[in-house]
């Protein structure tokens, strides 16, 4: 019930200038780009003690589409549950060296296997999944999130994509060390699997973080 629920709006913005030298003509020369959201967020509790969440994000530039993200979550004392149009559990635990720079990007491709970055994107599709995150034990959280790309068999790229994601952190000597990781299988009806891993340490040290993946 939206009559009654909390509601917390809020919004982001990012603007590029990006100047590139290249060989390739394809890259070559001066850019501008744009990437803003609006976010609406819902929550309720019921007389359970159930929490219940409904999240929509809504791509403000245009042409891009409209609602970026959906979901719904229900959350307790046996973890959470989110049902919808958002990504999988991998991002949530992967600690990419971009996060220095509070950067989000799934990297170009330097060739057909290696990144030039250290992101994890197999499970950001924002397509239909379901996702469960266990109760944090002490510092340990753990998710996993399945995605159905639906019935049927006859086309050789319906993927199904599972991911697994995990983390821990601890304190030692006085700094705060954060190990995180994730796994994603995108399967394929072909029989060619698409596999993505990272892991990474992440260390605060009063005013100073260090990121390793």
């Amino acid at each position: 019930n939206a009559a009654l629920a909390d509601i917390a709006i809020s919004g982001s913005t990012e603007w590029h200038y990006v100047s590139f030298g290249s060989k390739d003509a394809t890259l070559d020369g001066d850019s501008f780009s744009q990437d803003s959201e609006i976010h609406f967020k819902f929550t309720n509790k019921t007389d359970s003690g159930l929490t219940i969440g409904y999240t929509a994000e809504m791509e403000s530039d245009a042409g891009a589409g409209g609602i970026d993200e959906s979901s719904l979550s229900i959350s307790g004392g046996f973890g959470k549950i989110v049902l919808g149009q958002n990504d999988g559990v991998a991002t949530a635990y992967a600690i990419e060296a971009e996060d220095a720079t509070a950067e989000e990007s799934a990297g170009s491709m330097a060739s057909a296997t290696i990144r030039t970055d250290t992101d994890i994107s197999l499970d950001e599709t924002d397509n239909n999944k379901i996702a469960y995150t266990l109760p944090a034990m002490g510092g340990f959280k753990m998710g996993v999130s399945f995605e159905d790309s639906g019935a049927g068999s006859a086309a050789a790229n319906k993927t199904d994509i599972t991911a697994v994601g995990a983390s821990f952190t601890a304190d030692a000597g006085g700094s705060t060390v954060t190990l995180g990781g994730a796994t994603v299988t995108q399967e394929n009806s072909a029989g060619a699997d698409t596999d993505a891993q990272t892991i990474g340490v992440k260390v605060v040290a009063g005013a100073a973080t260090f990121y390793a993946s």
